[in-house]
């Protein structure tokens, strides 16, 4: 079964290099493209795909915004973010989306994301959580739940542990 999906970034040759490496994925079809956050609304609309590949950075609600407007109003629409910077992966999860891809995208990198919106289509429900921000000195990371053995508060601070080391949950 083909997975519908639009690609939503204001550079026409980011653009452009999506659409040909999704042509490389098995069972994908894009039906539409945009430069910004109406456009993408009007297309997802009109077109009702599975998945939206967003830029995180563009003129006007970036991509962040945009997922949690689109996934507000179509529940069943999963979304990717694809990006050249990493700061906003954070803020993505949060949202729910479905994937954060880093731009240049790998080709190998990006059929795991299809593969994820594969795995979740026609679920409206979220997935187990997999994943959790934990802060590390002044930075936050991502840690796998796997890896966290137990979690603990002391101190007035919850702390996820691993075998190898701790971390601070907000």
């Amino acid at each position: 079964m083909n997975i519908r999906a639009i690609v939503v970034d204001d550079e026409p040759l980011a653009r452009d290099e999506l659409r040909f490496m999704l042509g490389q994925c098995d069972d994908i079809e894009v039906v539409g493209e945009a430069r910004y956050a109406p456009e993408a609304q009007t297309l997802c609309d009109s077109e009702r795909p599975d998945v939206a590949f967003l830029d995180l950075r563009m003129p006007g609600p970036d991509g962040v915004a945009l997922a949690e407007t689109l996934m507000s109003n179509h529940p069943e629409l999963k979304v990717v973010i694809v990006s050249a910077h990493d700061e906003g992966a954070l803020r993505a999860f949060e949202a729910r989306v479905a994937d954060y891809l880093l731009k240049p995208v790998r080709l190998e990198r990006l059929r795991q994301a299809v593969e994820r919106v594969r795995a979740t289509e026609g679920s409206t429900t979220p997935e187990r959580l997999d994943r959790i921000a934990v802060r590390r000195r002044d930075a936050y990371i991502v840690l796998e739940l796997d890896d966290v053995v137990y979690f603990e508060v002391k101190d007035e601070l919850v702390w996820a542990v691993t075998e190898a080391d701790r971390f601070a949950l907000d």
